[in-house]
């Protein structure tokens, strides 16, 4: 049996997260994920409507059910957190579910949690490439979904961030620095300090690459 990260002892992505959390708030309702799935992996960034407590409520309502049915299409998953969120505060999120047998990416955003995709320099290709978005609320206002998928090379880089971080992060990004040190650095340094802020940076390995 081939584990989803692992084929033997190779991984498929390396991963690290990041977050901050303004002052006077006991709960975030930013969330992630990182799952295995046939054939590869999914990454999720969440984050709830408003803050504190209901946010959280709404962030962990997501993300159970990401990880309940994460073997599913991003389409299929997006409708799924839909319609557990209704009656609750809702959530936005953006989903990357990588493939290792194909080295695809299929990726897809509802409401404002910003995504990147850099490219290792000696790869062909537009060398950055921002996740779509589509507008909306997950629980209130489900937009047309259609997920993109591109090709992904062994280096690239993808960043899944919050509202709570600064897009600027974008010119910082790079496929050189562990995902670790990236991820705490843009975070760190990005951060609005008014919301709730999550980075998550995953760097795709390969199995065939």
């Amino acid at each position: 049996m081939i584990d989803s990260f692992q084929r033997g002892r190779r991984s498929l992505i390396e991963w690290s997260l990041s977050a901050v959390q303004p002052p006077g708030e006991s709960e975030s309702g930013d969330m992630a994920l990182v799952r295995p799935v046939t054939n590869g992996v999914l990454v999720a960034a969440v984050d709830g409507s408003g803050h504190g407590r209901e946010a959280a409520n709404a962030a962990r309502i997501a993300i159970t059910t990401l990880k309940e049915h994460a073997g599913e299409g991003i389409a299929a998953l997006l409708r799924r957190c839909h319609l557990k969120l209704k009656g609750t505060r809702g959530a936005v999120m953006s989903l990357a579910s990588f493939d290792g047998e194909r080295n695809e990416m299929k990726w897809l955003g509802v409401g404002n949690v910003s995504g990147l995709l850099v490219r290792r320099r000696d790869r062909p290709g537009i060398p950055r490439k921002g996740i779509l978005l589509k507008g909306g609320v997950l629980g209130y206002r489900l937009p047309a979904l259609e997920p993109q998928t591109i090709p992904v090379f062994r280096g690239d880089t993808v960043a899944l961030a919050t509202d709570g971080i600064c897009p600027d992060f974008a010119e910082e990004l790079d496929t050189d620095t562990p995902p670790e040190t990236l991820a705490a650095r843009l975070c760190a340094r990005y951060a609005t300090g008014r919301d709730d802020g999550m980075m998550l940076v995953a760097r795709y390995l390969g199995w065939n690459t």
